[in-house]
């Protein structure tokens, strides 16, 4: 049995944990086995290169590189001000009952990670669970999925915010409820580019969605991941795309008037876009 195909096994749950715990074993007295004959200059060159590598090589490749921790994990890494994404893991509502203790510090419940295969359907079940607690849904959709993985967000898991949603423009349909519903979509532009959603920025549908109606915020998407924090992902559409000032302060409102937040809250950030768009 060769290694890859000894992982393919392991990456789809067909190996026994005690299997797993002996090959892991084998690979690092190998690997420990075969640095001792590297000479001692050629391991700390090598250390120093990793020390001066960014977090992320590849980041066009994030979906297939994308791993889950426990939350056990960032209490110990983080402490108690920790913030973190909560993830999904079979068979349902697993990690969802372990945030049940902490559910009055916690807003709303996300779907997110590649969306090829994973239509919303698989997790309608725990997302029924999530707002029986009352947590605000939201879901990717729409971004490597196709306008049907934004309709199921939509019916089956119910969202308030549709994350990405720029695949919507391929059924008019989709584009006419999202509209009819004043549904906002979370909108990542530079995230979208390092995707391979579109080629570059001058091809983003961005506009598009403005123009057709719909309720278009701009946000970053795992800055130091993909490059960008919000501001950025502002100056790279506004220096690519016909979007005016006009344009930057109605997806400032949208954003506002999507939040999770209180009526008060939202009175501040929307007084606070007026002042500033009036300077």
């Amino acid at each position: 049995m060769n290694t890859s195909f000894a992982l393919g096994l392991a990456e789809r749950g067909l190996v026994p944990d005690r299997f797993l715990r002996w090959g892991i074993r084998r690979l690092l007295r190998d690997r420990l086995a075969e640095q001792s004959e590297v000479p001692v200059d050629a391991r700390a060159a090598f250390r120093r290169e990793l020390e001066q590598s960014p977090l992320a090589l590849v980041p066009e490749k994030a979906n297939e590189q994308h791993y889950e921790v426990p939350a056990a994990f960032y209490e110990k890494a983080l402490g108690p001000r920790k913030k973190y994404s909560g993830c999904y893991f079979p068979p349902g509502v697993e990690t969802l009952a372990q945030a049940e203790p902490h559910i009055d510090r916690i807003v709303g419940v996300g779907l997110d990670s590649g969306e090829r295969g994973n239509p919303p359907s698989k997790f309608e079940r725990v997302f029924a669970r999530a707002r029986q607690l009352g947590l605000r849904p939201v879901a990717h959709a729409g971004e490597e999925g196709p306008p049907a993985y934004i309709s199921e967000a939509l019916d089956l898991l119910a969202v308030e915010r549709v994350d990405h949603g720029v695949r919507c423009v391929e059924d008019d349909a989709v584009v006419d409820r999202l509209v009819a519903e004043d549904m906002a979509l979370t909108v990542c532009p530079l995230s979208n580019i390092k995707l391979r959603v579109f080629d570059t920025m001058a091809d983003h549908n961005l506009a598009e969605l403005l123009a057709r109606g719909l309720r278009v915020t701009v946000n970053s998407d795992d800055p130091s991941y993909f490059g960008g924090y919000m501001t950025d992902n502002f100056m790279a559409v506004c220096e690519s795309l016909d979007i005016g000032a006009a344009d930057v302060i109605k997806m400032c409102e949208n954003a506002a008037n999507a939040a999770f937040v209180s009526d008060e809250r939202r009175a501040e950030l929307l007084s606070l876009i007026h002042q500033a768009s009036a300077q």
